[in-house]
């Protein structure tokens, strides 16, 4: 993520049409973005700090837009909209799901996927 922001931060350093940077110290703000990395708990976080330092710019034609993820979890269930409800249709063998004791059918009522739990009835 560090080599993200640098990227950013070069990036808007050789093309903002303003040379002075609207009088931030431009280095200053790439080290505070990295400091906030080094900290950071969650993707969000990480992002964040990347987000917040270009921001301080108060650009409205300049934005940092994270690259997309493509990652898929695997907690060994599939789920999908019946009606109102969100419902397991599939649950796949050894991985989380089963080994929680979730069921096709049940009724996902919650999750909470950065901390990988979720509450069913």
């Amino acid at each position: 993520m560090k080599s993200i922001a640098k990227t950013v931060a070069d990036e808007i350093e050789k093309r903002y049409y303003g040379a002075n940077l609207k009088g931030l110290d431009w280095k200053g703000q790439l080290e505070e973005a990295k400091q906030k990395i080094d900290r950071a708990k969650n993707v969000s976080e990480l992002l964040t700090a990347i987000y917040v330092m270009v921001d301080k710019l108060k650009d409205s034609h300049t934005h940092f837009l994270p690259p997309s993820v493509n990652i898929k979890l695997k907690y060994g269930f599939e789920a999908k909209p019946i009606g109102d409800d969100i419902r397991i249709y599939r649950i796949s063998p050894n991985l989380p799901a089963e080994k929680a004791g979730l069921k096709v059918g049940d009724k996902i009522v919650s999750m909470n996927v950065g901390i990988g739990s979720a509450n069913r009835e």
